[in-house]
């Protein structure tokens, strides 16, 4: 069989019914676009949930118990923005007759402000000062022991009591840090605990598996350092069912275009059925003609694919540089706390799936013509023809 002469028989069996190839064609391209959007978009708001939640505070790795041997430069691998340096204490706040147990948690204001999103959920005041004796308290605790920034309360950490000036009150919407915590600088006369908590935020685009190796690679334990993944099994769960749906998106949208299709190609066979009688006749066999059916369905998805791909790819770029705003929607989600700006991502995934899934679907589609043509006698067809 030349597979050549074949290829340029259904082209002009294409051509010749240009109407019908440009209609399935731009049912196709439009459905493998809009998914190629879709799939860009759902990595988008995968990445800034992730961003949210590691970049208000944890950073994408973080470190508890920390002894005071180790350092923050020794964390700082080629693949790390920053490191940030934390120091959590039990304590009491008091002001007037009230009091309040809590964490309170010293911090460096200069590097939290450049690398993390938490300062900017203070909601009444400032954020802290590089060496001040004040603090930010949380806005539950505030209410409990009826302060406002300018107060002055006293902090009780173990022996040792410090006056403290109330200089903002925050709230992020993520309970661990609006019950539990408060924060203050680290300054002159603080005693600061043996061991300390870290916060490292890794580059774009490192994978977090490999971060994780080559952490360990250094000596350190890895009980000492875990990744957001299992600090945050409630996002990972999140991810991977966002991932679930879109997946499932993809099967219904060109499971139903691709019956579409079926029916178009069908008819479009069967119009000119005539001349695939002609051919039998001729002594082309059922499976070559079946072959050239097939052909015509792959000429048709590769061309349509190319475009939906295109035009997708147009559509991601567009949105990519300015982002979609969702914080009409997202004003009471956690996981969108410090910005519900999406900026779609194009994958390998969003550009190959869609047409993939569309060949699968369009070979599905055409054992119908295929079946209408091989199944009967060549003298049946001509007559019907």
């Amino acid at each position: 069989m030349n597979f050549f002469l074949w290829l340029k028989t259904a082209v002009a069996f294409l051509v010749e019914n240009r109407r019908t190839t440009f209609i399935l064609c731009f049912l196709i391209s439009v459905a493998i676009g809009t998914l190629v959007f879709v799939i860009s978009l759902a990595n988008g708001i995968s990445d800034i949930m992730v961003t949210n939640s590691t970049g208000m505070y944890s950073g994408q790795i973080s470190g508890s118990n920390l002894p005071s041997s180790i350092r923050p430069e020794e964390l700082k691998k080629p693949f790390v923005n920053a490191v940030l340096q934390r120091y959590q204490m039990p304590g009491t706040i008091i002001h007037q007759d009230r009091k309040r147990p809590l964490d309170l948690v010293a911090i460096y204001p200069d590097q939290e402000k450049a690398h993390s999103f938490f300062y900017k959920k203070v909601i009444a005041g400032r954020f802290l000062l590089k060496g001040q004796k004040e603090i930010l308290l949380n806005l539950e605790t505030a209410e409990r022991i009826g302060s406002r920034p300018g107060d002055t309360i006293i902090g009780q950490i173990g022996d040792h009591q410090y006056t403290l000036k109330v200089a903002g009150i925050f709230q992020t919407g993520v309970d661990s840090l609006d019950r539990a915590l408060a924060f203050c600088p680290v300054f002159e006369g603080l005693i600061l605990p043996e061991t300390w908590q870290a916060a490292i935020f890794i580059k774009r685009g490192t994978d977090l598996s490999s971060a994780m190796s080559d952490f360990a690679r250094s000596g350190l334990k890895m009980d000492e350092l875990k990744p957001w993944t299992q600090l945050m099994p409630d996002l990972t769960q999140l991810l991977e069912l966002n991932d679930i749906c879109v997946n499932i998106l993809v099967f219904i949208v060109l499971g139903v275009v691709s019956l579409g299709c079926a029916g178009s190609f069908a008819i479009f066979v069967v119009s000119r059925i005539k001349e695939y009688g002609v051919l039998r006749a001729m002594g082309v066999t059922g499976l070559e003609t079946g072959i050239l059916i097939c052909l015509q369905v792959i000429l048709m998805n590769v061309v349509a694919s190319a475009v939906g791909v295109l035009a997708g790819m147009l559509a991601v770029w567009i949105f990519g540089r300015s982002g979609i705003d969702l914080s009409a929607w997202t004003s009471h989600n956690r996981y969108f706390a410090a910005t519900a700006l999406i900026f779609p991502r194009l994958s390998i995934g969003a550009a190959a799936i869609p047409p993939a899934v569309s060949l699968g679907f369009c070979f599905i589609a055409a054992a119908w013509p295929v079946w209408l043509v091989v199944s009967q006698k060549t003298c049946d067809i001509i007559s019907k023809g």
